[in-house]
């Protein structure tokens, strides 16, 4: 799954990780760690660096973290332009990148509507 967020992007998949946690990535520290602080109550897990993957930073995280992770970005919502509110929080070159993706899959999925 990707989540793009105002405080970020994350992939989150089950791989290469025990029952009951989530292999949360990211291709930028800052994003990582944005995303489980708004899940997590306590210590933040181990986050290893991978220089040569895709997404560098990883992290095994709890299910119950991660649940209340997507709970926190979908109750921060409190804006009515996801683009205006990247630019805002976080530079014009992340909503250019954000842009970029919306307009791929505008693209992409116009023609399955």
């Amino acid at each position: 799954m990707w989540v793009l967020f105002d405080g970020g992007f994350v992939s989150i998949v089950h791989k290469d990780c025990p029952p009951g946690s989530l292999l949360v990535r990211a291709r930028v520290r800052k994003d990582l760690v944005a995303f489980i602080t708004m899940g997590r109550p306590g210590p933040m897990p181990k986050i290893v660096r991978l220089p040569e993957a895709d997404y560098r930073f990883r992290a095994v995280v709890p299910r119950p973290i991660v649940k209340r992770a997507l709970d926190a970005v979908a109750d921060a919502v409190d804006y009515p332009n996801f683009k205006d509110r990247v630019h805002e929080s976080q530079g014009i070159e992340r909503a250019r990148v954000y842009s970029n993706v919306w307009s791929d899959l505008y693209e992409g999925l116009a023609r399955e509507g």
